[in-house]
């Protein structure tokens, strides 16, 4: 057996709150066949956190899976998500959020969620509006991660962006 198939039925059967053991050890058996899964390191990760609500464990394993595939935009975004809502670190979540965009500019999903997170958590709403417009003309263009990324507009968001992490502070109150 695959990996994959082991991720499948882990995700099926964990939806059920009394099978939530038994989808632990499957996930544990995908990692045992490939530790440096990114799939499997991910899909683990997500398994824990919203599911086991084991915020440690699930940390280590959106590490491993960033050290496994420090590429993968879904990885890096996943885990800018779980840093920005469970461990409120702000400037580390600031960070991933645009290594994922370096690695998918033109992604609707990972463009809206920086842009709430800018908007909402940093208080940036011109860049959040920024953001979000990428989102927008990615959506109505196609594929959330077609296109080049190399636009002059890209390039200056890009800029933008990048500025902000000199200034983020550790956590901001969410007010």
């Amino acid at each position: 057996q695959e990996p994959s198939y082991f991720i499948a039925l882990a995700n099926l059967i964990g939806e059920k709150r009394t099978r939530r053991k038994d989808a632990r050890i499957l996930f544990e058996q995908a990692l045992s066949m490939n530790a440096d899964d990114p799939n499997t390191l991910g899909a683990f990760a997500i398994f824990l956190e919203e599911k086991i609500k084991d915020y440690p464990a699930a940390e280590e394993m959106y590490l491993r899976g960033v050290r496994a595939a420090p590429h993968d935009s879904s990885i890096l975004y996943n885990f800018a998500s779980f840093l920005e809502t469970r461990n409120k670190d702000y400037a580390l979540a600031d960070d991933y959020y645009q290594r994922a965009l370096e690695e998918a500019p033109n992604d609707t999903v990972i463009n809206d969620a920086y842009a709430d997170f800018l908007h909402k958590k940093m208080k940036n709403k011109k860049l959040a509006t920024r953001h979000r417009l990428i989102a927008e003309g990615a959506h109505a263009s196609g594929p959330a991660d077609g296109g080049s990324g190399s636009s002059d507009d890209e390039k200056s968001l890009m800029s933008d962006t990048a500025s902000v992490a000199s200034s983020v502070p550790e956590s901001v109150d969410s007010g």
